[in-house]
């Protein structure tokens, strides 16, 4: 799936898709426990996409590899920013639950 979604954003990174691609393409390497390549394409996604609707799951995704890599403090940094910006996502809702697991 991966390179497919790369292939993808590479002949189309401006498409109306082009965030969804980037979104799926970290999914990708995160469910793969890829967290090195993972954590580029979400960070990548709020660079590329600030406007983009997967922009809190992106976020909650960071702060999950951040977690699981170790870094609770960075992970607690941007769970806590994604709970401040998007409250009343589903997104928020998720990272509240990791957040009160991680004190």
């Amino acid at each position: 799936a991966s390179v497919a979604l790369k292939t993808f954003l590479g002949k189309y990174p401006n498409g109306s898709f082009a965030d969804n691609a980037q979104y799926w393409l970290g999914e990708s390497y995160y469910v793969s426990r890829e967290f090195g390549p993972a954590l580029k394409a979400f960070e990548q996604l709020l660079v590329d996409y600030p406007d983009s609707p997967k922009r809190p799951h992106s976020m909650l995704k960071i702060g999950f590899i951040h977690d699981e890599t170790g870094q609770q403090e960075q992970a607690r940094k941007v769970l806590g920013e994604l709970t401040k910006q998007y409250p009343q996502s589903t997104a928020a809702s998720l990272a509240s639950k990791r957040l009160k697991r991680l004190q």
